[in-house]
């Protein structure tokens, strides 16, 4: 829930315990709560203490909608070729992320395929094939 959000819920809540519970007392330990709450909120997220920032939409988002994407891409490649093309790219990707020159090794994958690139491109089922890729994959990069 966003910080606006909760502090808006929170309003809320407190506003209705102070209404339905008539004891002068109850009133006051609900607004040392709510104030209590607030300060943890405003002042948690201007430090940045780990318990705020869960709230952030930066570590919700992005993440999510990328493996959604890619977990799309993975059903869609089972029949078409596109969607292999951009798992390929994303397999040469992380071959030039781990080596020195991106540029050179990307270029070179793309005329030169590797045993992983090769074996996603043989005929037969795209997701053993797929699964075959990335752990030829996984090792060569443990290799470096």
């Amino acid at each position: 829930m966003h910080p606006s959000r909760l502090v808006i819920v929170l309003s809320v809540t407190t506003a209705g315990i102070m209404f339905l519970e008539g004891k002068y007392f109850l009133h006051w330990l609900t607004v040392l709560a709510f104030g209590l709450t607030l300060a943890i909120i405003l002042f948690g997220m201007e430090l940045g203490l780990p318990a705020v920032g869960l709230f952030r939409e930066e570590n919700h988002g992005e993440r999510r909608d990328e493996v959604k994407a890619l977990a799309r891409i993975i059903k869609r490649a089972k029949k078409g070729k596109t969607a292999r093309s951009i798992i390929e790219d994303r397999i040469r990707e992380t071959y030039a992320s781990a080596s020195d020159d991106y540029n050179e090794t990307f270029s070179s994958l793309s005329s030169s395929p590797n045993k992983a690139i090769m074996t996603l491109r043989r005929e037969g089922d795209f997701m053993e094939n797929l699964e075959e890729a990335l752990r030829i994959m996984e090792e060569d990069i443990n290799e470096d």
